[in-house]
């Protein structure tokens, strides 16, 4: 064995040049070159301490930077309203409510010529309400929710929710009349949404596309009954603190009584809105929808909508709630409510509100 010896010196005295040979490598060349055949049996011990080539450096990959259409959590995901109100892609998960049409109250809400006539387009226009019972000051309150309906895992880019909007106009201050209800409208509504990848456009991002069905009605029955169903294809994009909601719409026709067959010439066949989020926490959001059609069919409306916060760094810290913000709405149209969708006037109310909407 003084060749094995021999071979384990070498190494040992040269570490940088040589590896020194394992125990199991040196008894594989004395079982290989046996008895008197030292000389092979030393070239074989040579062998094992030979110099070696290095290891190959293992190259790690540099991580990846997050893809242009995804925004990162963080500064970037708050900067984005489309972000804010319908979450990062990948993110999101099942039953997670959030904000949709808007959530305010508005405890003053004037018509500047009320309807006392809330019939369907065609039928004699006798008045069904005394002034007294309808008077032109009430309150108006929106509730408008989303969530999903299955777990990001499953979809990728594709997502489907469902949403709830009610609105309510609210005779607050008709004591003579037991601050009635006047009216409240129903909206549930199933939506898909697909987000495409990286579908840019002179400065414009495009945030989903989308399709849904929905049901809207305002649970009344007789001449007061409103009720239709639609389904929607909607885009929308964003460009700075820019966002734009493009929808149209077909209605989809039910057998037996129709309440209102004309309310497309009235309520509208699509809307567009913009809505824009200044550096100082102001947002101003325009809504138009049009009946798309001329002549004497040619009809819509138009909504202003202004927030801004109410909380300031200079205010107790009890005396704010986040989220909350004062609250303008103007209105000028047709169809401000379901049971006056084929009445048109002037509205404007004030109030507060809660988050963000669309």
């Amino acid at each position: 064995m003084r060749e094995a010896f021999a071979a384990v010196a070498l190494a040992v005295l040269a570490p940088g040049a040589f590896a020194a040979p394992t125990a199991e490598e040196l008894e594989a060349c004395v079982q290989r070159f046996p008895g008197d055949r030292a000389a092979e049996r030393k070239a074989c011990f040579e062998a094992l301490v030979s110099p070696r080539p290095p290891a190959p450096a293992v190259v790690v990959p540099a991580a990846r930077p997050p893809p242009a259409t995804d925004l990162a959590p963080g500064k970037e995901a708050s900067a984005s309203q489309f972000r804010r109100l319908w979450g990062d892609a990948k993110e999101r998960s099942a039953w997670h409510a959030g904000e949709y049409h808007g959530n305010y109250f508005l405890p003053a809400f004037r018509a500047k010529n009320p309807n006392l006539a809330p019939v369907r387009a065609g039928e004699g226009a006798s008045p069904l309400l005394l002034p007294t019972e309808r008077q032109a000051t009430e309150a108006k309150f929106q509730f408008s929710f989303k969530g999903h309906l299955w777990p990001k895992d499953d979809r990728g880019r594709h997502d489907l929710w469902f949403g709830y909007t009610q609105v309510s106009h609210w005779q607050l201050w008709n004591g003579d009349a037991s601050r009635p209800f006047r009216e409240s409208s129903y909206e549930p509504e199933l939506l898909y949404t697909y987000e495409p990848p990286g579908l840019d456009w002179a400065g414009w991002r495009v945030g989903h596309f989308g399709l849904s069905l929905n049901h809207n009605s305002n649970g009344q029955g007789g001449e007061l009954s409103r009720s239709w169903n639609r389904a929607i294809a909607f885009v929308r994009a964003e460009k700075g603190a820019t966002l734009v909601t493009l929808r149209a719409w077909t209605r989809l026709r039910e057998n037996g009584i129709d309440d209102n067959p004309d309310i497309e010439d009235y309520y509208g066949r699509a809307d567009l809105q913009v809505s824009h989020a200044f550096a100082n926490g102001v947002q101003l959001s325009a809504t138009g929808r049009h009946s798309l059609r001329s002549g004497t069919r040619s009809r819509g409306a138009i909504q202003l909508d202004l927030s801004a916060p109410l909380c300031r760094q200079a205010w107790p810290s009890w005396l704010c709630v986040d989220s909350l913000r004062a609250y303008v709405q103007a209105y000028h149209g047709y169809a401000e409510s379901l049971i006056d969708y084929n009445h048109k006037d002037s509205y404007l109310g004030i109030g507060v509100s809660i988050g963000e909407s669309r």
